[in-house]
């Protein structure tokens, strides 16, 4: 006997639709009882849950090769910001091979960026050296590294650790060094103007012929610090200590100095060696100060009644 029943069973030779309809569906009944019988979907499901695991063993290998690559590429990275400083490229590449080292978790401390040329170079002018414009290394510890002529203007190194850093014939103009920690660096002939170092702490740095014209010494540490032959035409000082500092040849014309502590007594922000240290600068008479630095010369801006009551 046939599987399936024939044309004739069903409907008559005569044509009626009806019949055709009840045959069709008839026949995919019986052909889907036939795929059940084999069994053939429930392989498909099988096969598709195995695909899927499959699947994902292959998803979860992948992840792993691709992490690996990234920390490849990540130590390829770090490889190569360090031979780019070696080398000295040009352009803004040391600025970003810094800041890549920095977020590399890379210690900075010591590093060597200074011009090779430098200690033979008769060159005056600041920044001639490596590229570093608007460097962005707030709260590093750079102590003890070489930016001996480098370019750092707009650079943010506020709350860095430069402690026995050369910045020597650098161009550090409109930075930022906020609370930074200068200890004892060398920054002779740096071009300084309009650079923020309030809250900074240059005890005992060599700022020897810099130029500060407009910078903010605001709650600044000067003590023990040479500032001989410096430029200070429109700097700020306020509430700045100027312990023992070395004011000689220094121009302090229309400097701001206001409420500045000049001595180690707590009780008293000048004495009577304060006036002699005064002096030694340029054009002292012609800043704008306090009374108590009137020191026998005129203050701009007071009356002739009005300073002689001081």
């Amino acid at each position: 006997m046939n599987r399936f029943t024939s044309l004739e069973q069903v409907i008559p030779m005569s044509w009626d639709y009806k019949a055709w309809l009840r045959y069709i569906s008839l026949q995919l009944h019986r052909f889907a009882d036939w795929l059940d019988n084999l069994h053939i979907t429930r392989i498909f499901a099988a096969m598709t849950s195995f695909l899927l695991v499959l699947t994902l063993i292959a998803y979860i290998q992948d992840l792993s090769v691709k992490e690996e690559e990234k920390q490849e590429r990540n130590e390829q990275r770090v490889v190569n910001a360090w031979q780019l400083i070696a080398i000295g490229a040009p352009g803004d590449t040391g600025k970003f091979a810094l800041e890549l080292l920095k977020k590399a978790g890379s210690s900075l401390r010591g590093i060597n960026l200074a011009q090779k040329t430098l200690e033979t170079s008769f060159k005056r002018e600041a920044g001639f050296g490596v590229f570093l414009q608007k460097l962005n290394l707030p709260n590093t510890n750079l102590a003890f590294s070489n930016f001996a002529g480098a370019d750092l203007s707009q650079a943010d190194l506020q709350g860095s650790f430069l402690y026995r850093t050369n910045f020597s014939y650098s161009r550090l103009a409109n930075s930022n060094l906020r609370k930074a920690d200068l200890r004892l660096s060398d920054l002779r002939n740096a071009d300084l103007a309009f650079t923020d170092f309030s809250g900074a702490d240059l005890t005992g740095a060599d700022l020897t012929a810099v130029d500060l014209s407009g910078a903010s010494l605001f709650e600044t540490n000067l003590s023990e610090v040479s500032l001989q032959d410096a430029n200070m035409n429109n700097t700020l000082f306020f509430n700045a200590k100027l312990i023992s500092t070395n004011l000689s040849n220094a121009n302090l014309e229309n400097a701001i100095l206001i409420s500045n502590d000049f001595t180690v007594d707590e009780n008293t922000l000048t004495d009577e060696s304060t006036c002699d240290q005064l002096r030694k600068a340029k054009n002292w008479e012609l800043a704008d100060r306090g009374p108590e630095l009137a020191c026998g010369a005129p203050i701009p801006g007071l009356t002739a009644d009005e300073d002689n009551l001081q």
